[in-house]
């Protein structure tokens, strides 16, 4: 008899009749619970206090600057009356957002990205996984890794590591589900058997 997930196709159902499904399994994702701000806007955290003063003094100052031209200017496109000029060029609130937005799109083209046609991409993972010192073999190195640093996780069936929690070490760890991934677990017994209509009943 065997218990596990098994793929059911054609050529196995010919030896072998499949009971069940018994239970539903998810993919699990097993992590260290990370220490780091949780709070909603933690993103802002990402300089000091200070520069986030100066970033935001900077695009009221423009985007200010930019509306007094706009205004008084006599060479601005509202007060030449050009055909384009629209009345959003002489709103405050416009020329603020419009220099914020001019902080935040900025031009990529410059940047250039790996394709998968491009062997070199290739070459690179490879020098990558060869560099990487850490080499995990088995289970118990898998889930010393993740408890040691917060970088790493083991993925594999959530029902197994929901075992792997059981141990006292594992205690500080946390299993994440991953709900888009079901599969059905059952057993396999040899076609015929006596015992297997009682276990599919």
């Amino acid at each position: 008899m065997i218990a596990a997930g098994l793929t059911i196709n054609p050529r196995r159902s010919n030896y072998v009749e499949f009971i069940g499904p018994i239970v539903e399994d998810t993919v699990g994702i097993l992590v260290k619970p990370s220490t780091a701000n949780y709070l909603f806007f933690q993103m802002f955290h990402l300089f000091q206090i200070n520069v986030w003063i100066a970033i935001t003094s900077s695009v009221v100052i423009l985007g200010t600057t930019v509306w007094l031209f706009n205004r008084y200017s006599p060479f601005s496109g509202w007060n030449l009356q050009l055909p384009e000029a629209n009345s959003n060029e002489v709103s405050l609130s416009y020329n603020i957002w419009i220099s914020l937005r001019c902080m935040l799109l900025q031009e990529n083209s410059n940047v250039e990205y790996h394709v998968s046609v491009n062997n070199t991409f290739y070459e690179s993972i490879y020098r990558k996984l060869v560099a990487n010192p850490v080499s995990v073999y088995s289970t118990d190195e898998a889930v010393k890794l993740v408890i040691k640093s917060n970088n790493y996780v083991y993925i594999t069936e959530r029902l197994f590591l929901m075992s792997v929690l059981q141990s006292e070490e594992c205690s500080n760890l946390e299993v994440i589900e991953e709900p888009g991934i079901v599969a059905a677990l059952g057993f396999a017994v040899q076609l015929g058997k006596e015992y297997a209509k009682p276990m599919s009943s």
